[in-house]
This record gives structure tokens, sequence and C-alpha cells, in this order.
């Protein structure tokens, strides 16, 4: 036991257990982390939360709402139901005037949702961090509340451990990793009771390796975001993002489709070229929230006084959102096995091949522009091969989405009594445009690399040898690219 991490809180009890285990053939990544790669120690966490008697309601779960389903089965069910009940996860919000609410006022919760910030977390990303949470106070405006959730710096005598304090932590790694929004949820009910976000530093390298990139097409006048602006705007929607998960929001990686990415998709940088054909990185993020992220919220935070209104009121929301076009596809659907073009990850545009047209011709761009402007002084040469990658492979995610006209089918989480077409076939005429489109992108002159840039991406210098992590384009030809 590591008594460091073990105590005892009002809501909750914690146990850290040490535990070591031998290893007769150790793998790479034991490795590559652990200081004797025979024996490897870990801490495991054991957390015992008292659960909640506030009141909660359950709120029935809908397929395209974009909230996670809390599922469970009652066996009290009949022979022809299903005994797999779904409900949603969400936080417990109550109007503190109920009267003002129903009148259509803004109105703030009993109780508002607060976060913490861990105290480790330097500027600029502290404020980022901040800004982008909340965004959601807009979100939940179309819920009607006001300052439904808070920011708050964690009191110098609190300790995060104690689930009374939501938390959002700065993590580090020495490789790519994602950030997470996890929560710890009443097994009964789904009702969301205590959560933390996790925020990698490691993100912002690689967007600072693809700013670089876009640093050789710039203008006389240079790149319209600094490097340091770029990867805030991407904290901003990287923050929302995990903080949605956070509070019960799923990923839509259709979103993308309503104008721009929503904070619950996977953003891409959105790159234009100007009249002088000179890379445009003004809009690379969106500003705040989509459509859909605002649907989701008004979804499960919208307060209904009794159970009839919650039935009507929510199946208004839905037909809202399919009225307007609001649309959401999420997990494998969207990798590049699947059959909905629309659906897909890191990707911008209306649709695949619009954003395929779009990456190619910004691709072009910057691979004619590559040189060592990619570089800041001091900096070894081999870094060219990074930075290249993100240039060389900027359609690869629209091209994804394309290949999937080919046997494509879209499709919507359809429920019978809806008025909603479950399936639509691509037809033969587009399936028969991507091929054409997919097809160039094999062309010679779209797969050559320049001598320039190849003569370029020198060796790997002594010292920053650190398994090949300047290099991601990997090959059996020594130094040379």
């Amino acid at each position: 036991i590591e008594p460091d991490y073990t105590d005892a809180f009002p809501k909750n009890s914690e146990v850290r257990a040490v535990l070591t285990f031998a290893v007769d053939e150790p793998s790479s990544e034991l490795r590559d982390h652990a200081p004797d790669p025979r024996s490897v120690t870990v801490e495991q966490q054991h957390s015992f939360l008292q659960l909640p008697d506030d009141g909660y309601q359950p709120r029935e779960f809908h397929p395209r709402a974009g909230i996670f389903p809390h599922v469970f089965f009652d066996f009290a069910q009949g022979h022809d139901s299903d005994y797999r009940q779904r409900w949603l996860w969400r936080w417990n919000l109550v109007p503190s005037d109920k009267e003002a609410y129903l009148d259509g006022e803004l109105v703030e919760p009993e109780e508002p949702i607060v976060f913490y910030m861990d105290p480790a977390i330097p500027e600029p990303y502290r404020s980022t961090f901040i800004e982008g949470s909340l965004w959601f106070n807009e979100m939940f405006e179309a819920a009607g509340f006001k300052n439904a959730l808070r920011i708050e710096d964690l009191p110098e005598d609190a300790d995060p451990m104690d689930i009374r304090y939501n938390m959002i932590h700065w993590v580090h790694r020495r490789e790519r990793g994602p950030s997470v929004g996890p929560s710890h949820k009443d097994p009964r009910t789904g009702e969301i009771i205590h959560a933390i976000v996790r925020m990698d530093s490691f993100r912002s390298l690689v967007n600072h390796d693809i700013w670089m990139g876009f640093r050789p097409a710039a203008g006389p006048d240079g790149l319209a975001l600094s490097s340091e602006e770029m990867a805030m705007q991407r904290r901003l929607q990287h923050t929302a993002h995990e903080l949605g998960h956070a509070l019960g929001l799923a990923h839509n990686f259709i979103a993308a489709t309503h104008d721009r990415a929503s904070v619950m998709d996977y953003p891409v940088p959105l790159v234009h070229l100007d009249e002088n054909g000179y890379l445009d990185i003004s809009d690379a993020y969106a500003p705040g929230p989509g459509p859909h992220d605002k649907l989701a919220i008004r979804y499960a935070y919208t307060w209904f006084p009794d159970e009839e209104a919650e039935r009507e009121g929510l199946a208004d929301i839905m037909r809202e959102a399919h009225d307007d076009g609001l649309r959401f596809i999420t997990g494998g659907a969207a990798q590049p096995h699947g059959s909905f073009p629309d659906a897909s990850v890191w990707v911008e545009g209306e649709d695949m091949l619009s954003a395929l047209d779009r990456t190619l011709g910004v691709r072009q761009a910057l691979i004619n522009a590559f040189d060592d402007r990619a570089l800041d002084d001091g900096e070894p040469y081999s870094f060219l091969d990074k930075r290249f990658a993100h240039v060389y492979l900027h359609h690869r995610t629209a091209l994804q989405g394309a290949i999937k006209y080919l046997g494509g089918m879209e499709f919507v989480y359809a429920l019978k009594g809806e008025q909603v077409e479950p399936t639509r076939r691509i037809p033969p005429e587009e399936q028969t445009e991507a091929l054409s489109r997919i097809l160039e992108t094999l062309e010679p002159s779209h797969l050559r690399v320049p001598d320039s840039v190849a003569d370029q991406i020198a060796a790997t210098p002594f010292g920053w040898d650190w398994n090949g992590e300047d290099r991601l384009f990997h090959a059996n030809t020594g130094p040379a690219f």
C-alpha cells in the first residue's frame, strides 16, 4: 500500500496498491520505460465512492442525441422487450427558480458543475483551458441555464483525490498519446458524480511540427497565426472536447459537415490558399461550439417538471434536430474501413471530395515551398523528416474519407416510428467520380518527393538519436531519406 495516496474523505476513500510483476521476456516498450525491464512496478488506485441521494431522475437515451448511454439489464422486462435498458450519462442540474425557468428565463442551477484547475498548469495553457471549458456555458444557455459551469483554482488545502473536486489535470508523456475526460457514474442511474479531465502536454509539440511545415509556404508577411496562437486555438477546442466527455458527450464524427467541426469531432487545421497561392491559416480552428454540441446539451440537461413534459420535450428536440439537418455518427464507422464518407475523422469540409480537392491543392503548395525554413536555427536537419511527413500526408484523412464512397452507404441511427430514412446507398455516379479522384492521387506526379526536399533531410545527429522520434517516415535506407 502506498500511504501517501491512501486516504479517507467525506464522500470517498482511496487506496493505492503498489504491484510489481516479474517478466521473463521484456517487450521493447518495457525496455523503453522501465529502469530494469525484467520487472515492472505499477500503482493501482482503488476508489470507494459514496453514491448520491439527491433526487436525480434518469433520462431516456436517444442514439442521435450524442450522449453516452448508461446500459443496464432489467430482467423485469417482458419476453417481448429488451432486457438492456438505456439511460444517459449526465450531471444532476436543477434550476434554482423553476417558475422563472419554465417562463423562459435563463436561471442558475441549484448546484453548478465546478471544475478545479491543476496548479501545475502553466500559461498560456491555463487561460486557454479555462476559456475552452467555459464554451459550455453558451451551450448550457440553450438548455435554459446560465453559469451552469464554473472553473476555479484548486484551494491550497484541497486534495485532488477528494471527489468533491472535479479536476482538470496537466499530464506529461515522452510520446504521442491521448488526453481524456473520464467520469465516475452512479451505476444505478447513470448520474455523473465526479470527473477528472487530463490534458496532455505532448499535443502541442505535434501542433508545432505541423506549423513549422506550413511556414515555408507563407506569404511575405508570414503566417496569420504564430505557432503558439495556432496551438492555443487547437487547445480551446481540445479542452472543450475532453470536458465534453466529462459532461457525458460522445464523439460526433460527422459534425464537420455542419459548417465546421463540433468540439466533439476530431478537428484538423482548416487551411486555404489565398489569391496569391500563399497559405492562409487564419481560420485554422472554429472559435466555438457547433450546432450539434448545443443539441446534445439541450437533450441531456433541459429541465422538465414531469415525465410527460420530458417525453414530449425530448421528442421535440430530436424532431427539431432532424429538421435542421443535424447528424450524429460515432465510433468505428468514422474509421477508414467504414462505409459513410461524411463520417470521417480529422477532416474539414461539406463533403469528402471537396475536402480532398482543397487539401490536395494545399499539399502541392506545401511541397513546392518546403525547405529548411521549416527549421529554426540550431535544429538538426533530421527534423525535416517529421515536418515533411505532415506536409506530404496533408490530404490523407480526406483521402480516407473519399475512399468510403466506393461501395459506400450513408446511414442514420434510426428508430421505428420516426420519419427518418435509415440508409442511402452512394449512387454509382458519385462512386465513379470518387474513384477518378482517388486514382489521381496515385499518379507519379502526386507521389514524387522533390530532390530538393530529399537532399535536405539528413541523418539524425549524435545526441538526438532517441528511438528515431525525429523520423515519421520509416524505411530501410539507413540515414538516407
